[in-house]
């Protein structure tokens, strides 16, 4: 399954909603699309992982590198309205912090 993203803009911030499993296969097209809109100088992104069903340790690692992306650009990086199996894997990773409140 691939990896759908659909960007749009939610208080002030780089909406990336997703649609699909975040995996090896399409953690890096993940990563680029947070890369794209930080070059935009769009530096608040949120993650949309409604329809997220499964996330690999790969797909937490793009989570890393997108946080630390946005925080070396002087903004931030959080995950809003996870699935179920997200939350719990992000959770079980000790990434909590990425959540938003």
């Amino acid at each position: 399954m691939n990896l759908t993203i659909t960007v749009s803009e939610e208080a002030g911030a780089s909406l990336l909603t997703l649609s699909g499993r975040l995996d090896a296969m399409t953690a890096d097209s993940f990563f680029q699309a947070v890369c794209a809109e930080i070059a935009k100088g769009r530096t608040k992104v949120l993650a949309d992982a409604t329809a997220v069903p499964y996330i690999s340790s790969a797909g937490l690692r793009a989570l890393l590198q997108s946080h630390r992306k946005a925080l070396s650009a002087g903004g931030s990086f959080r995950i809003v309205r996870a699935s179920p199996f997200v939350l719990q894997t992000i959770s079980m990773s000790g990434l909590d912090p990425l959540i938003a409140d």
